[in-house]
């Protein structure tokens, strides 16, 4: 499950957001949880890692269940969350990952997230996720 011990300045984005991030992580780390996991993103959401793009619902879902390939569980750590900006907000996320892969090797990888938010629907979604990773 998600480690989500990083600081909070209550003054720095709504609370909303902070749930957002939270649980956007824990559902990161549970396969049942693929469409929950995707619902925190706009209708019109993307996904960005590395040199692939994602975008949609249906195409964000299928980039989360390609990486649940081989995996058996992941815990996702979150080090640090930055505003780069307010309006919109954009937010800048560190952590790192977790994996125990099928055959019973473990990996772990680093990550920077850059996260820009619009209001839909009475509440935050994601509306780009910037994924920049790497695997140790």
């Amino acid at each position: 499950m998600a480690i989500l011990d990083y600081e909070y300045a209550p003054n720095s984005y709504p609370a909303a957001v902070k749930r957002g991030i939270d649980f956007l992580y824990e559902a990161a780390d549970r396969k049942p949880a693929v469409d929950a996991w995707v619902d925190c993103f706009s209708k019109s959401g993307a996904v960005v890692k590395n040199d692939f793009q994602a975008s949609g619902h249906d195409a964000i879902k299928a980039f989360l269940l390609k990486g649940w390939e081989n995996t058996k569980w992941r815990d996702h750590d979150v080090k640090k969350v930055t505003v780069l900006q307010q309006s919109p907000l954009k937010l800048s996320i560190e952590g790192e990952t977790y994996y125990l892969r099928d055959d019973g090797s473990r990996q772990h990888g680093k990550w920077t997230a850059v996260q820009t938010y619009v209001e839909e629907e009475g509440a935050f979604k994601i509306a780009k996720y910037e994924i920049s990773f790497t695997m140790l």
